[in-house]
C-alpha cells in the first residue's frame, strides 16, 4: 500500500513496509527532486512524479516495487500486489502473481 499526501505542492510519499522491523520511508517530491528510491529487506521501491504544468492539479506518479532476493527465497506461493491512496480514489491490484513480479 502506498500512502501520500494530497497531490499538491509538495507531494509526500511513504512506502509501507511488508512486515514489522522495517522503517517507513518518507519523501517530499519537488520539481527539483522528482524521483525517490528506497531499498530495505523487503525490496526496492521507486517513485517518480511528473510535476510539469500541474500546479493546482493532480501530478502523475509512476512507481514500482521489486521484492528482494531474500523475500523471493522464502516465498511459498504466489502473491497479490496491491496499492491504494488514502485520500484519492486510486486502487491497483494484481492478484495471483509470482513473487518476483515487478
Amino acid at each position: 500500500m502506498l500512502q501520500w499526501a494530497p497531490l499538491r505542492w509538495p507531494l509526500a510519499l511513504a512506502a509501507v513496509p511488508a512486515h514489522a522491523g522495517t522503517q517507513q520511508g518518507k519523501f517530499t517530491f519537488k520539481v527539483s527532486d522528482p524521483s525517490y528510491k528506497k531499498t530495505d529487506a523487503n525490496g526496492t521501491f521507486t517513485g517518480q512524479v511528473n510535476m510539469a504544468g500541474t500546479v493546482g492539479r493532480p501530478a502523475p506518479m509512476a512507481w514500482s516495487f521489486c521484492t528482494s532476493p531474500a523475500v523471493q527465497a522464502i516465498a511459498t506461493g504466489r502473491m497479490t500486489c496491491s496499492a491504494g491512496h488514502m485520500q484519492l480514489p486510486y486502487h491497483d491490484s494484481h492478484p495471483n502473481v509470482a513473487v518476483n513480479y515487478f
